[in-house]
């Protein structure tokens, strides 16, 4: 039988060592693989939000023996379960002598790029929470997580602190996520990770002041979404433009109340020599359709997640015919209670309300859809002001808008939570037909025009 391949075995100290544990002689983990596993080497593995992959890991200590728990860890990537040995979570307890193996399967979730298994003793213990009950357990003069080193966390069952040993598996190899699998569900299930996303086609939708909009565009992007995603970039992107196709986008994924974002990223621009000036097709500018909104879309919260940041499109929606000033006593600012709280909770409930405020601050007003009237209504809020500064919703009060197009922003503190974002002055059609898709704020490319994200 071949030895399995060994990546490192270290020590090293972390917040809850306690130093006298490191005199025993232990100086880490030796963390192997079982043979005959196919750890992605050849193909990389599929990314997995369910399910998982399960792998077989042996641990052995070295240096001395080890008995205690471990909290075994999967990076990037989740560990969502432990079978075969005594286990809490992700915490497995081990009683080894020194060079003696244990054995046990780990499955896991969201991996995805070089992923490493790693064996940790930082200390977590299962049981009652010693580190949140107020009380010095390990009589050091310290008291819970905020004060005492030797507490792992808020959830740790002990005081005392771990050796920091620890070890780490080699490599196995999965695939990298897909816009889709940034999004998720109602949150990325990425939050706080470092992606790349090679895979898929990534259409450019929108340019803005903050940031741009992609769209996998890909035949093998889950059908019905969620293909799209914001990209924030704090600033315009220069010499990006819409129907431009990008790769190699990363970032660290975050929320912003509800939305999915992908900051401080980086792109690769495909054949940026062969933009034409004016796209003349859907071939040289493949920006999908928007997808229309009515109110049985609107009203179906699974439906608007998926195409949370794509391009949507309402027809024929109403402006509300009311708009109120919920500033009762005139200082400038509407109070969240009391009164003024309650006319704005009612306006927000009213498919025909505007709050007078909110739309002079943030230009956000009630479009009510499918030409509804009357209290069974839906409405969504659309924002116009700043790519039609000269448009005043207040000033076209029930007017019906022949199609309005942008953006779908997610803000999950608003009621309704959805806002409709125009991208230029094409989006908003007050007669008539919309811009073809090709061509809607799609600005002209002049040749020679560089560009460097770096």
């Amino acid at each position: 039988m071949r030895t399995p391949a060994i990546v490192m075995v270290f020590f090293a100290a972390s917040c809850n060592v306690d130093p006298a544990s490191t005199a025993d002689g232990l100086t880490g983990f030796l963390v192997q693989f079982e043979e005959g596993q196919d750890l992605g080497q050849t193909t990389p593995l599929a990314f997995m939000d369910t399910g998982g992959v399960d792998l077989r890991i042996l641990v052995t200590p070295v240096g001395a023996a080890f008995s205690g728990w471990v909290t075994v860890k999967a990076e990037p990537g989740e560990i969502s379960r432990v079978a075969g040995a005594e286990t809490s979570g992700q915490l497995v307890r081990l009683d080894l002598a020194e060079g003696e193996q244990a054995s046990f399967t780990v499955t896991v979730v969201m991996a995805y790029s070089s992923t490493h298994i790693w064996v940790v003793d930082e200390g977590m213990t299962p049981g009652s929470a010693l580190c949140s009950d107020g009380m010095d357990n390990d009589g050091d003069g310290l008291v819970d997580e905020m004060q005492d080193p030797g507490c792992a966390s808020a959830t740790d069952g002990s005081e005392e602190g771990g050796g920091g040993a620890m070890g780490v598996s080699p490599t196995v190899r999965f695939v990298n996520p897909r816009v889709a699998d940034v999004q998720g569900g109602a949150s990325s299930p990425l939050e706080g990770s470092a992606v790349v996303v090679d895979r898929g086609r990534l259409v450019v939708t929108a340019i803005g002041t903050d940031g741009f909009f992609v769209t996998d565009i890909d035949p093998a992007a889950p059908a019905g979404g969620p293909n799209n995603l914001f990209v924030f970039n704090y600033s315009t992107p220069w010499g990006l433009r819409e129907c431009d196709i990008v790769t190699d986008l990363s970032g660290i994924v975050g929320e912003f109340f509800g939305y999915t974002e992908l900051t401080f990223p980086s792109w690769t621009v495909v054949d940026p020599d062969s933009r034409v000036p004016v796209p003349t097709s859907s071939a040289e500018c493949p920006i999908p359709s928007p997808e229309v909104l009515d109110a049985t879309v609107v009203t179906d919260y699974w439906d608007m997640e998926s195409l949370e940041a794509g391009l949507v499109r309402i027809v024929g929606g109403r402006i509300g015919d009311t708009f109120i000033d919920c500033d009762l006593d005139h200082d400038g600012v509407v109070a969240f209670d009391g009164p003024e709280g309650g006319c704005a909770d009612s306006c927000s409930l009213d498919a025909e309300c505007t709050e007078i405020n909110t739309y002079f601050s943030y230009g956000q007003y009630a479009v009510v859809l499918d030409g509804c009237r009357g209290t069974d209504c839906q409405k969504i809020w659309a924002v116009t002001r700043h790519a039609v500064p000269d448009f005043w919703a207040d000033h076209h009060d029930d007017e019906v808008i022949a199609s309005l197009t942008g953006t779908l922003r997610h803000i999950e503190f608003l009621d309704p939570e959805w806002i409709l974002e125009i991208r230029c002055a094409d989006d908003l059609v007050v007669e008539g037909s919309p811009v073809p898709d090709h061509l809607a704020c799609v600005p002209p490319y002049a040749r020679g025009e560089h560009y460097d994200n770096n």
